[in-house]
């Protein structure tokens, strides 16, 4: 069975927040993780990204990066609007329920902004933004790149071939299976995006040479863009395509032989940006530099009126048709 991420299908789950979607969002203290098993997409320039290997705590080191910037549970839904969010488990179906469809939401929307910031023209981005909106660009139009694969342990960072690197995670894996829990891995259908899954993740790093945020460091390495999904849902969750001709995503379950993860398959549109008769650059603009509170085309009512009481959520679906909807 396929769902097509219609405007009338996502309205439908606007006004009914009680349709359970997926798994909510959960919180995630990364330092319990430290001696566990990520991949990280690091670009050093724009021409040649790599896929590193390595424990938590070792690609810390190597790369400079916060303890928060991995793992993450994806877009973060205010807890305020939520009173089950990400810091407040709760036991009730129907909170639970709730959260889960703002959550799915929430990522529907923040997607369709970041493939709206890859349709502005030069001058539209902001400075510190180029670089990022050039990355995830690139990500998009070559989903499934081949990236030179590195393992980075006490003795450094060491490039590795898929066989050599699939034999490895075989082997370890029987005696350390926990440890390599977060890990796509080569025989997951998303391991074919592993680029665009790293990104949606925010597991996707590139050495900012202009150094906007701190500029008092020499060498840092900047999130390419904030976390919309989770690495647990594109392990278990959604596997990831790409199409090129149409203007809304499919949402596609699958059928396992021999494995039960991931549970779907989501097809992300990335066509061609329509012409200026169709969008303009202000009106790309406008959708893709949108808040969530406050502005135009706020994702949350303002708080303390009558739809925040209710849990009627405002913008969750781009102004025009002609801008891409999807979800992960």
């Amino acid at each position: 069975m396929a769902q097509v991420f219609t405007r009338s299908y996502v309205q439908n789950l606007q006004s009914n927040l009680s349709i359970k979607i997926g798994q909510g969002p959960k919180s995630i203290d990364g330092n319990q993780y430290n001696d566990y098993y990520f991949q990280l997409l690091i670009f050093e320039n724009e021409d040649h990204p790599k896929l590193v290997y390595g424990t938590k705590e070792a690609l810390q080191t190597k790369y400079n990066l916060d303890s928060s910037s991995f793992p993450s549970s994806g877009a973060k839904v205010d807890p305020r609007f939520c009173p089950s969010g990400n810091d407040q488990p709760n036991d009730d179906p129907l909170a639970q329920a709730e959260l889960s469809t703002v959550y799915f939401l929430l990522q529907t929307r923040k997607l369709s902004q970041m493939i709206a910031y890859t349709w502005l023209e030069p001058e539209k981005i902001p400075d510190e933004m180029k670089a990022k909106v050039n990355l995830v660009r690139k990500i998009l139009r070559f989903p499934h790149q081949k990236v030179c694969t590195y393992w980075l342990d006490q003795e450094g960072e060491e490039r590795i071939s898929e066989i050599d690197l699939s034999r490895k995670l075989l082997v370890d894996s029987k005696t350390h299976t926990k440890k390599y829990s977060w890990l796509i891995q080569p025989d997951n259908i998303n391991y074919d995006f592993i680029a665009l899954a790293l990104l949606l993740c925010g597991q996707a790093f590139y050495k900012d040479k202009v150094n906007f945020y701190y500029p008092d460091k020499h060498e840092y390495f900047a999130q390419i863009w904030e976390p919309i999904g989770s690495i647990y849902q594109l392990i278990f969750e959604y596997g990831l395509d790409v199409t090129w001709e149409l203007f809304h995503g499919v949402m596609t379950e699958l059928v396992h032989t021999g494995k039960d993860f991931p549970a779907g398959k989501i097809t992300v549109p990335y066509p061609p940006r329509p012409s200026e008769f169709n969008v303009s650059q202000s009106d790309i603009q406008t959708w893709a530099k949108a808040k969530e509170h406050d502005g135009p085309y706020p994702f949350y009512p303002s708080e303390h009126s009558e739809d925040w009481k209710n849990h009627q959520l405002k913008h969750v679906y781009p102004p025009s048709p002609y801008i891409p909807l999807s979800c992960l």
